[in-house]
């Protein structure tokens, strides 16, 4: 990233890819991170309403910072 810092200020693009698990679930029996399968949609009596859905916060949480090492 070096050669693209130029003295002065600089505008850095930052581009955050997240997953479909907000999106298609599944959003019942608490399920691990990271893991879905197709056991994860067994015996469901009923999906939950979309308030009680289990959602995972993912993407640029916190401020952005670029340090230079000496």
């Amino acid at each position: 990233m070096t050669k693209f810092i130029k003295n002065g200020s600089n505008k850095i693009e930052v581009k955050i890819t997240g997953s479909l698990k907000n999106c298609l679930g599944p959003h019942h029996n608490n399920p691990a991170p990271g893991f879905v399968g197709f056991s994860s949609w067994r015996n469901i009596e009923k999906m939950p309403a979309g308030k009680d859905y289990q959602l995972i916060n993912y993407g640029l949480t916190d401020d952005f910072y670029l340090y230079q090492e000496k």
